[in-house]
């Protein structure tokens, strides 16, 4: 039996809440940014910044913020996220993370053995409650790298899942 209470604005589904007590609306909140320009300066030391993804390919419910490089859960749920990082010049790229609520998620590590191209990226499922914070983080070395304005190397993606 389907236990979810439905809210509705004229004949259209507006809002549901399951029997578990997720909210979802039929605009899942989801996004996609890049980067406009090469990006100078970026702390690989700094485990907790994430990279300033500064142009909004779609941002359903608008919740990624591209002052910050950080998406804002408006919901309590499972999340999906893929994110990708192309360094400048002859960057080794070893690993990267989900930063979350500011502080390096260790569970979404992902090492790619030395990555001489400078290149790294990660999918992470993340449980997240609602007004949590994620960002996307590449680590090299603790060095102070660029990374690439490259839309098939520079992006970050996120989905609700339920």
């Amino acid at each position: 039996p389907d236990n979810s209470m439905r809210f509705y604005t004229a004949v259209s589904e507006g809002m549901r809440i399951s029997g578990a007590g997720y909210v979802t609306t039929p605009q899942q909140p989801a996004f996609w940014v890049q980067r406009s320009a090469d990006y100078t300066g970026y702390n690989t030391g700094n485990y907790a910044q994430s990279v300033l993804y500064d142009s909004k390919i779609y941002d359903t419910g608008n919740n990624f913020n591209t002052s910050t490089g950080l998406f804002t859960a408006p919901v309590t749920g499972h999340y999906l996220f893929t994110a990708s990082a192309w360094a400048t010049g002859s960057t080794t790229m070893e690993q990267s993370w989900i930063t979350y609520n500011g502080a390096r998620n260790a569970g979404t590590d992902w090492t790619s053995g030395g990555n001489p191209n400078g290149f790294t990226q990660l999918s992470a499922h993340v449980k997240m409650d609602a007004n949590d914070t994620v960002g996307y983080h590449p680590y090299s070395s603790g060095n102070t790298i660029g990374i690439r304005s490259n839309a098939t190397h520079t992006w970050f993606k996120g989905i609700l899942l339920g």
